[in-house]
């Protein structure tokens, strides 16, 4: 984990996404979906430090009309973390990929992205309430 974090390799293999080996891209999709799967705090925050996400996004976003294994990779991994609720990585692609992966219509994994912000805060906003209601009972 230290030599992962400390040397940035999440990023480095992330820039290896711009290759043309398509085995090479579904190798580093699975690397770096294992990393995050191990819900450590320190991987999310070196992809979001680098923006290392970007590369992924990019690679969807050039064989989006196509159907083949890397676009299904890089769904299943976005999918991952929604479901997952790996809460740092989530509000990230929510605040920085709307442009581009709001308009995604072929999948319902993105538009869960969006839908799924409002219904969480109106969630919270209700557990504020109760939390009121209990506070002023007693």
């Amino acid at each position: 984990k230290y030599f992962i974090v400390k040397n940035d390799t999440l990023n480095y293999m992330c820039h290896l996404l711009t290759r043309s080996e398509k085995y090479i891209s579904l190798a580093i999709l699975r690397f770096i979906r294992i990393c995050i799967g191990q819900k450590q705090e320190s991987y999310s925050k070196s992809l979001v430090r680098n923006n290392s996400l970007l590369p992924i996004v990019q690679l969807f976003k050039a064989n989006e009309h196509k159907d083949n294994l890397i676009n299904s990779a890089i769904v299943e991994f976005f999918d991952f973390i929604q479901k997952e609720k790996i809460p740092y990585l989530f509000d990230y692609v929510v605040s920085t990929f709307e442009k581009e992966l709001k308009s995604v219509s072929f999948v319902s994994t993105f538009k869960n992205y969006w839908n799924q912000n409002p219904e969480q805060q109106q969630s919270e906003n209700e557990n504020d309430d109760l939390r009121f209601f209990t506070k002023s009972k007693s």
